[in-house]
């Protein structure tokens, strides 16, 4: 909601509150959550590739030989884009972004404040049961005195919750999304990843378009191409080496992470977008 109370339009000041409260939460955890630590990363990615689709939109092809649809030619990908597709491309990234926010954050709070509340549902049947073991799990890992075991059962659980995340939450979103031009936002969004590619190979200043989008020393994920509407394919693909690259990140460098979690907080989209000339 905005300051006055009335429902927030704009996706990308959306996004930037859901990957601080994402932030915040992880925070409190004092990582216990790793589900909501490795949520700040890609709802910070999914951000940053909604600005990303602004951007191509404001340097489209349609004026000329852009400096986007050159970094992208780069990669070895041309996209041929229209204000249409990134509006469409941006869209659907919010569906997303809110869709998992909205169904599975409440029941974190919710666990947080008062676990039994939540056990209580999960033995009424009033919580998916996928959602329910995976909370579960976090029960058993705060008793577990075995390391090895412990972080286990946090990998588990926070396996749990993504599966909850994609099969269930973002896959109904997605269906909702039956027209055309939702389609085709579908392949703009997963062509919009190739951008986490030019930061991985060390070509910041051709992917920026948001210094809050770069930072240096960040730890980043590349997910391999998907089928960005198949569930199967994006979880195998993406979703499930995402969570062990992150998982163990946070368990051999939970200092660092924490750091790295509350810097995105702070700081992630309140930088003004700079300007770029168009590439002649």
């Amino acid at each position: 909601m905005s300051e006055n109370g009335q429902e927030l339009n704009d996706a990308s000041e959306v996004n930037r509150r859901i990957t601080k409260t994402y932030a915040d939460a992880y925070q409190r955890s004092n990582g216990k959550f790793h589900w909501m630590g490795a949520a700040v990363f890609v709802s910070k990615q999914m951000g940053c590739n909604m600005r990303y689709a602004d951007h191509l939109k404001k340097n489209s092809v349609n004026s000329g030989y852009s400096w986007a649809d050159k970094a992208l030619t780069w990669l070895g990908e041309k996209l041929v884009d229209t204000s249409n597709k990134s509006d469409d491309s941006k869209q659907l990234l919010m569906v997303g972004n809110k869709a998992i926010f909205e169904d599975i954050y409440p029941t974190y709070d919710l666990y947080e404040k008062s676990p039994c509340c939540v056990q209580l549902l999960a033995k009424n049947g009033k919580l998916d049961k996928t959602l329910a073991r995976g909370f579960a799990k976090y029960d058993q890992a705060e008793k577990e005195t075995d390391p090895v075991k412990k972080e286990a059962l946090k990998f588990d659980a926070m396996y749990d919750h993504a599966d909850y995340e994609q099969n269930i939450v973002l896959q109904q979103a997605f269906e909702k999304e039956e027209n055309q031009e939702a389609k085709e936002g579908f392949e703009a969004a997963q062509t919009l990843n190739k951008r986490a590619q030019l930061i991985g190979l060390g070509q910041e200043e051709q992917a920026s378009f948001d210094p809050s989008c770069v930072a240096k020393n960040e730890f980043y994920y590349k997910a391999p191409p998907s089928k960005f509407t198949d569930r199967d394919s994006r979880f195998n693909d993406v979703a499930v080496p995402t969570l062990e690259y992150y998982h163990k990140l946070m368990n051999e460098h939970p200092e660092k992470m924490q750091e790295s979690i509350s810097t995105i907080g702070e700081n992630f989209g309140k930088n003004d977008l700079p300007n770029y000339p168009e590439v002649n």
